[in-house]
């Protein structure tokens, strides 16, 4: 389980998630940053059905409001995707996507690499290379966001997924503010039916 998590996780590093103001702890100024990202190679007209971890698939460990939250974002996942016309089955019924939620209970900085593009010269001349070479992006997924995505298992790849950045870490009524940024991020999944 735990590999899962550091994949999902590092997938979302890829996706790129990335702080905004409402990030803090300042319980004065809370702005609950949403991203989201789609595989840009995905082909999401296949998908037609889905499946949510259950309920009980969360440590005892965790902290209530963390469990809560998570919670929360599976239902509100699952209500938007079943509103855009999912199937939601069982996750023993091979799903063509599952549904995965985490939460970042401490600030995380790490690294990845992004492909940028240049020139190189080669026998035939300059030419252009896409990926010429990589860069060195560091990021920042600070406590209190909420991830949510979505998991092709035939291929073992995250597809889509997004964060709610800051919606744990200030303010209160998480409970909404968890519902509307994860319907955000649902509602920017590319939808093909």
């Amino acid at each position: 389980m735990r590999s899962r998590e550091t994949k999902a996780l590092a997938a979302v590093l890829v996706l790129g998630a990335a702080c905004g103001a409402g990030c803090g702890s300042d319980e004065t100024s809370c702005s609950d940053a949403v991203i989201s990202r789609a595989d840009p190679g995905g082909n999401f007209a296949k998908y037609a059905t889905f499946a949510v971890p259950p309920a009980d698939a969360y440590p005892d460990s965790l902290p209530v409001d963390v469990t809560t939250a998570l919670l929360q974002a599976n239902t509100s996942a699952a209500a938007e995707l079943t509103k855009n016309g999912f199937q939601q089955v069982s996750p023993s019924e091979n799903p063509d996507l599952s549904l995965f939620s985490l939460a970042r209970t401490a600030d995380q900085n790490a690294l990845y690499w992004q492909c940028t593009g240049g020139y190189w010269y080669g026998y035939w001349g300059w030419y252009w290379d896409s990926c010429a070479y990589l860069n060195q992006v560091s990021t920042s997924i600070p406590v209190g966001t909420v991830v949510v995505g979505l998991v092709d298992p035939a291929l073992q790849k995250i597809v889509y997924g997004g964060a709610v950045q800051g919606v744990l870490s200030c303010g209160e009524d998480q409970a909404s503010r968890v519902d509307a940024g994860v319907t955000t991020i649902m509602s920017n999944y590319p939808y093909y039916f």
